[in-house]
């Protein structure tokens, strides 16, 4: 059972270097000025744009709409200052006032305790391994310092793959524009396909630099046990600039330092100075000129807009920060590239300039867009099909086009539903992210991944003869080579004649297939999963993998529910059976018995009793539903708890209209993990706007077979490679866990080493069985200081440092 310790880990974690660090950049934080100007008041407006001659009207008057909840034909929702509700007013385009005044809207947002900080870092412990806070003192967010003195941090904890910080430049009032390379060996350019990541463009969306935090924290701390976490550093160069507009940044904290500021320009002010005149929006003030000067009036030619607008600057690349970037990025050779922002839960494509025309490239971008939100749900397109709005000048066109070397693919991520997103919200949007960021990265080489597979029927009988087919493509923006399509069995139940099936080169986007024969041993237990591992690698690199099983037999069922009534399920709303539809007669389950569900609604229905899959851990959840919610506002989510509820994830969603009838099956073996105590949930969210009959789900089953599992955490399982992870918690005082995995009987010793390389103690040396295991160490009679722990086990060696604080 994993578990998070409530330590003081975000005090003692800037140690020596850490602490040094943050007081040389106290300076960088707060420039000399006279006074502090007030930010000018927000207020979130409905617009009932619903044609395209109410948003002419809008351009017309000057304003230039930053980040809407857009509902295409209906409205659009936003933040004004009183300057843009004054042009706003000028359009005659109606609106309603839904909050008047955001700064007082944002200090009322109910703050986190610290035992709801606690249950959400051991959530994201629990799923994503992750045992670094990213929170910070400003309203839960990192300022500017806090951000500088986390990266010096992850350089002391993490040498071999986060380089020191260096400069690309300096802002207009002189702070530096820092960046990072990560990586295996990070110390120089290693000549792998670079991926650019940046966030903070607009100082007030700090949630895009907290989401990068986030996984940069997971690549590190899942190297060992991750295959594409190790695949990603050993194959990719990552450059980060987490802080790229950080005069803005800071004005947000010099102004709002409890979090909430809504400037979003540079501060290249007239002189004098002026809060009013000068500022300029980075992302409107890239190149070319044709892109900068676009016909689509998307972005101001106003200077004196202020801080909140989008001015473009006097020609493309007049402001130093984007003269930095400009500078960056052609000393490079990327591949992909991220410009996060905050709000609205979109991905964005290029053109942006000439909009909704898409570049040459624009069937990748598709591909690459829904692989994206396929995990997330996040709305994808151009500007217009996403933030409902028009673009030219910003960052995705230049570095497509027109960066000095081969085109860079290149998105805009929006996360989040406002600028500032409550506390509670930083970790699971940061969560929703996670597999964007990693795939970014892994579409920037060469990445062969499965489009599609399967057993050619659901279940067999012991000696019967079966095939597996596995479709897949390289969605790489670089040629595969030597590409291996490997399927292995993991017992004696099963014999592959071939398991291996080899690939010269796969061209970017080119797709293939292959498909093993198998033959089940008559001696074969029924009921059970035979444990295979798929992989594909390319020469001898691990690119992608995943466990697979040949159910033999019907299985048990564990759970078995037609809906008849509702006494197995628990719900925090009105979810009930209802006779107005069903799979199976009489009745279904849905959230609104009554008729539509309503406006802001988080509603569940959650199995009331916990099942034990732990005798029979190879588990597959199938169901009938059918829905009718608003499309890409409105979800239905299926989650999974293994541990009774304590924490949830989601194994699947659906939006729109399904008015069918139609049968889900969903393995979430990896998500029970062999729980004793595994929880299903349904849950319907929905926004402001319009509403729908909402989710009917009938005929709910469980089955369950019995097998050993692959490559998850847990009691009798078995993981895929040898590992030793980071120690926990790290600082620690007096005790800490040390946590390894093996994956076959193995001779294994632990020893822990002081700085100067004397070992001080063993914790194991000795017959380990295969699977996970963990070990404590008490530090109470050592000294404070840096120690260095080493596993050995049948060949296998690493080491890592931990630092006892006491």
């Amino acid at each position: 059972m994993k578990s998070y310790r409530k330590t003081l880990y975000t005090f003692f974690g800037l140690t020596i270097i850490g602490i040094v660090s943050y007081f040389s950049f106290n300076a960088f934080d707060f420039k000399s000025t006279n006074e502090v100007e007030r930010q000018p008041k927000h207020s979130q407006v409905r617009i009932f744009t619903k044609t395209d001659a109410d948003f002419r009207k809008i351009e017309e008057v000057g304003l230039h709409i930053d980040h809407a909840i857009t509902k295409m034909g209906q409205y659009s929702e936003t933040w004004l200052s009183e300057y843009e509700m004054n042009l706003l007013s000028l359009s005659g385009v109606p609106f309603e006032v839904l909050v008047d005044d955001w700064q007082t809207h944002f200090d009322n947002q109910p703050k986190m305790t610290s035992g709801e900080i606690d249950a959400q870092m051991q959530q994201v412990y629990e799923t994503d391994n992750i045992t670094h806070s990213i929170y910070g003192s400003m309203g839960g967010y990192m300022t500017y310092n806090e951000v500088v003195a986390k990266l010096d941090s992850m350089r002391m904890w993490y040498p071999q793959f986060i380089s020191a910080k260096y400069s690309i430049g300096t802002t207009y009032e002189g702070r530096t524009m820092w960046a990072v390379r990560v990586t295996n060996g990070p110390d120089a350019p290693t000549g792998r396909p670079e991926v650019l990541m940046h966030a903070l463009i607009h100082a007030r969306e700090p949630e895009s630099m907290e989401t990068q935090f986030y996984y940069m924290f997971w690549l590190f701390e899942n190297y060992n046990t991750d295959p594409t976490a190790r695949y990603i550093l050993n194959n990719r160069e990552i450059y980060w600039i987490p802080v790229f507009n950080a005069d803005g940044y800071v004005h947000n904290q010099t102004t709002n330092p409890n979090g909430g500021g809504m400037w979003r320009a540079n501060k290249h002010l007239n002189s004098p100075p002026s809060l009013t005149c000068g500022p300029v929006d980075p992302n409107r003030n890239f190149g070319t000129f044709q892109f900068w000067n676009s016909s689509n009036n998307g972005s101001s030619t106003d200077p004196c807009s202020g801080g909140q607008g989008t001015y473009r600057g006097t020609l493309p690349f007049s402001e130093l920060e984007t003269q930095n970037i400009k500078t960056f990025v052609n000393s490079r050779n990327f591949k992909t590239a991220f410009s996060a922002h905050t709000y609205g839960n979109y991905v964005i494509k290029p053109w942006c300039w000439q909009d909704p025309i898409g570049t040459p490239d624009d069937a990748m971008y598709t591909q690459f867009l829904g692989d994206m939100q396929a995990t997330n749900g996040y709305t994808v397109g151009f500007p217009s099909q996403t933030v409902g709005y028009k673009v030219r000048g910003g960052t995705d066109d230049w570095y497509y086009n027109d960066s000095g070397h081969t085109k860079i693919f290149s998105f805009t991520p929006e996360t989040g539903n406002s600028f500032w997103p409550a506390q509670s919200e930083i970790l699971p949007l940061a969560q929703g992210m996670l597999f964007s960021n990693q795939y970014l990265a892994l579409i920037a080489g060469p990445y062969v991944s499965p489009l599609t597979k399967g057993f050619n029927q659901p279940t067999y009988t012991p000696g019967q003869a079966g095939t597996y087919k596995i479709k897949f493509r390289n969605k790489g923006v670089m040629a595969a080579n030597n590409v291996k399509v490997i399927l292995t069995p993991l017992n004696g139940n099963v014999t592959i004649p071939t398991q291996q099936f080899n690939y010269s080169s796969l061209a970017t986007f080119a797709t293939d297939s292959a498909t093993f024969n198998f033959t089940i041993s008559g001696a074969a237990p029924n009921n059970c999963g035979i444990p295979l591992s798929l992989t594909i690698k390319l020469d001898t690199t691990t690119i992608y993998s995943a466990a697979e099983y040949i159910l033999v037999g019907t299985g048990t069922v564990t759970l078995n529910d037609n809906a008849s009534n509702f006494s197995g399920w628990t719900t925090n709303a009105a979810w009930n059976i209802t006779t107005a539809q069903f799979n199976s007669s009489p009745s279904s389950f849905t959230d609104s018995p009554t008729g539509n569900y309503g406006n802001n609604i988080n509603t569940n229905m959650t199995l009331a009793a916990a099942v034990n899959v732990s005798a029979s851990p190879v588990v597959y959840l199938s169901f009938w539903h059918r829905y009718a919610t608003e499309a890409g506002f409105d979800f239905c989510y299926v989650e999974v708890s293994s541990n009774n509820g304590t924490t949830w994830q989601q194994v699947a969603s659906y939006n729109g209209n399904m008015t069918t009838w139609t049968q889900q099956t969903i393995d979430i073996t990896s998500y029970a993990g062999g729980s004793s105590q595994l929880k299903l949930r349904f849950r319907l969210t929905s926004d402001a706007g319009l509403t729908g009959d909402g989710w009917y789900i009938d005929d709910v089953k469980l089955t369950n077979y019995c097998g050993s599992l692959v490559g998850i955490p847990g009691n009798n399982n078995i993981p895929m490679v040898y590992a030793l992870e980071q120690n926990y918690p790290n600082p620690f005082n007096p005790a800490t866990v040390i946590k390894y995995q093996v994956p076959r009987s193995s001779n294994v010793r632990i020893s822990i080493f002081d700085i100067l390389g004397k070992e001080v103690a063993t914790l194991i040396n000795g017959k380990v069985e295969a699977g996970y295991h963990q070990v404590e160490f008490n530090g109470s009679n050592f000294a404070s200081g840096l120690y260095l722990y080493k596993i050995e086990a049948d060949g296998f060696t690493d080491v890592k440092k931990m630092i006892l604080v006491k």
